[in-house]
């Protein structure tokens, strides 16, 4: 579970984080087993990503988020599915960045009902 510099001068993948050293639990279930994750599991920036591009997508080509804030609740393992449900918490007529927006609050939740990722985002929408 660590990383082989030497290796690295000749081969930069023995130190990438991806297929070696501790991070590599991401995508092999035995590492994943070595440091108690329970499985290969997802990778928190691409769960936050999905958050921030589903409000985007709701908010259209010209809407724009101002503001995220997301908290990680657990993990996305291989073969969990992911879903997404937002709903519209705030209308904001004034909001520090000079225009209305609304606060959208976000759960990513898996097929058992396990929350994931919680968050709520300040997006401008198109008026």
């Amino acid at each position: 579970m660590s990383y082989d510099f030497e290796a690295r001068k000749v081969d930069p993948r023995m130190a990438d984080g991806l297929f070696h050293g501790p991070s590599s639990g991401h995508i092999n279930p035995d590492k994943a087993e070595d440091i108690g994750m329970g499985g290969a599991y997802g990778y928190g920036a691409s769960m936050n990503a999905w958050f921030v591009d589903y409000v985007a997508y709701w908010a259209g080509l010209k809407g724009f988020i101002w503001h995220s804030k997301s908290q990680f609740r657990s993990q996305a393992f291989e073969g969990d599915v992911t879903y997404l449900d937002g709903e519209v918490v705030d209308k904001i007529e004034l909001s520090p960045y000079g225009m209305p927006v609304v606060q959208v609050k976000v759960k990513q939740t898996t097929q058992d009902g396990s929350v994931i990722l919680s968050g709520l985002v300040e997006v401008e929408l198109p008026y």
